[in-house]
Formats: C-alpha cells, structure tokens, sequence
C-alpha cells in the first residue's frame, strides 16, 4: 500500500482562518500512553475499499448529511448584525464610565465624546432604552460609508475564507463502536461493519490529531473570539484563530449527540475539480473490525480476509443481538 502520511504532512495544510500554520507543539502531547481507539461505521463496499486502499477518505462539508456544517456564509454576516445589536447598551455605558478612554480607543474627539457622556447621563431610562432599540436597528452600512467601504474591502478575504472551508476535507469517526441507531444510519442497516483504528504515535500518524465534536443549541459565532480585541484595540492572536476554526468546524446541533463525533479536519484539504481526498493510514492501525449481525457470508469472508491480509494482528468481532435487551453483543470470529 501507498506510504501513510505523517503528522508533518498534515500540519502543513492545517492552516487555518488566518492563514497561520497551527504549531505542531500545540498537536503533540495531546495523547499520552495508549491512544484511543477512532471507530468507523461503513457499508460493505465502503469497509471494501478502505482496507483495499489502506486509506481514509476526507469529504468537503456539502457532502456530509448535516447541512450546518462549517455554513459560515451566513454566520460572517449575521455575526456583524448579532455584535451590533448586542454592542449598543455596553457601548454607551463605556462611554458614561470613561468617556476619555473610549475616545482613545476609537480615535473620536475626546470633547464630544465627553458631551455625548454627558446627555447619555440626562437620559430617563424609557428614553434610554427606546434609544438603544432603535440604534440596534440601524444599518450601519448606509450610515457610515467608511464602514460600508470597509465591507466592501473584506469580501476577497471573506470569499477566501469561505473556500478554505468549502474546501476542506474532513474525516469523521466516533468514541462508540457499538450504537445501534449508528449502525442502522452508517453500516448499511447493519450488513456493513465497524472499522477500528488505533493511532500510531510512534510514526505520528495523522489519525492522532482528531478532535472531539462538541454539541450545543446555539450555533456559534464568526466574531466570537475577536470580540474583546475588536472593543481594546488590541491585536488579534493565534489563539483567537485557533478559537474560531474550532467553533466552526467542531460544533454540531444536540440533535447529532449520540455520535459521539471525533473530526479530523484539513482546510482546503479537496482540490477544486475533486468531491473527497484519501490519505493513507499504516496497516497496523487497523486494529478492530465488527461484521454487522446482518452481513452476508460471502462479504463476511471477503472482509475477514482483507483485514487479515492488511493487518494479520488484526482483532475480528460478529455482532449479534441479545436475546433479552436491546443491545447488540460481540463475539470474536475464531480462526
């Protein structure tokens, strides 16, 4: 089989929002002793071709079932209008409390903004809030035409931020291997399998470098992590871009919770004229494969012998259903 990749590789396409590669110190270590087993749910031909080729196959976010996934076209926008609404009342209160600083901030005339404390100060508090209602609605780009230029100018960086993730490979894989509604969704009602694979640390395999989906109602925002740096005028840092890439790429809808999703994500990781990329894993890490309750004999045999051929360390498992719970037990294939 190809050469596996190695963690060097990787991390050379890992660049993320900012264009910055993530350091690889930041990868290393994250594992320590006996690295976690990443579990694959497949159909027959998919469990087929994954050891035939020895290879993982990384698909571009508008091939994966979930169609929140890395969607930032709307969040970029709706970000802006989200902080412009939520920015107003702290707005005017940074005014009130230190007017001299804010206009520091800004670079506004320190006397007006000292004024415009003053009459904020005068304000009743139905006024206030009628105020900072109406604020929040306004479009900021038809008043301001700096910061409509300003827009304008952002949308090549937008529209290259936007690509890196339609572009972006992503392998996905779990913690479980033995979930029923994933075996019904994934492993072809369950006549497909469960490929198991166990990082090589040793070799810096590019599996170590998975992160786990996290899982939330509120989908995340675009600006989140700039916030604070937008408000101090202070600079924006690596971590902050690291912030946002994994809020992006490592969000999911509760609804998606049963997974238990672990990601490997390569920004502009698909060439433009392909649907999906393969990066090849060593033999060795081929560690586990479950034959769903329902394969047939005939793939059953086929993929017990590939797997051996590939890895003869290999551990083989046949799914059965339990006779008194609604579980699916496993019993080893003998020799």
């Amino acid at each position: 089989s190809a050469a596996a990749v190695p963690l060097e590789r990787v991390m050379t396409a890992l660049s993320i929002v900012s264009g910055q590669p993530i350091e690889a110190v930041n990868v290393r270590g994250k594992m320590s002793g006996r690295p976690e087993i990443l579990f694959k749910y497949v159909s027959r031909d998919g469990a087929r071709k994954i050891i035939e080729k020895c290879s993982l196959r990384f698909a571009r976010p508008s091939e994966m079932n979930d169609p929140f996934d890395l969607l930032i076209d709307d969040l970029y926008n709706n970000g802006l209008e989200e902080i412009q609404r939520r920015s107003i009342a702290p707005l005017f209160d940074r005014i009130e409390t230190n007017p001299e600083q804010f206009a520091s901030v800004v670079g506004a005339d320190c006397a007006e903004v000292r004024a415009a404390a003053e009459r904020l100060k005068l304000m009743s508090p139905e006024t206030r809030v009628a105020f900072i209602a109406a604020m929040s609605e306004l479009d900021l780009d038809k008043e301001d035409e700096e910061l409509a230029l300003l827009r304008t100018k952002m949308e090549p960086q937008l529209r290259g931020v936007i690509a890196q993730f339609r572009n972006a490979g992503i392998f996905c894989a779990t913690r479980n291997s033995n979930n029923l509604l994933m075996w019904a969704h994934y492993a072809e009602q369950h006549h497909g399998a469960v490929l198991g694979f166990r990082p090589d640390l040793e070799r810096d395999s590019f599996l170590r470098v998975f992160e786990p989906v996290r899982y939330g109602d509120i989908r995340p925002s675009f600006y989140g992590p700039f916030e604070d740096a937008m408000w101090n005028n202070a600079p924006f840092t690596q971590e902050m871009v690291t912030a946002v890439r994994n809020a992006l790429v490592y969000s999911k809808s509760t609804h998606w919770a049963y997974e238990e999703e672990v990601r490997i994500f390569i920004p502009n990781g698909v060439r433009e004229d392909e649907s999906a990329a393969f990066l090849n894993f060593y033999p060795s890490e081929l560690c586990e494969v479950y034959l769903g309750c329902r394969m047939d004999a005939q793939s059953r045999s086929e993929l017990i012998s590939l797997a051996k051929a590939l890895n003869p360390d290999v551990a083989l498992f046949d799914m059965q259903p339990d006779r008194s719970s609604y579980v699916l037990g496993y019993i080893s294939v003998s020799n």
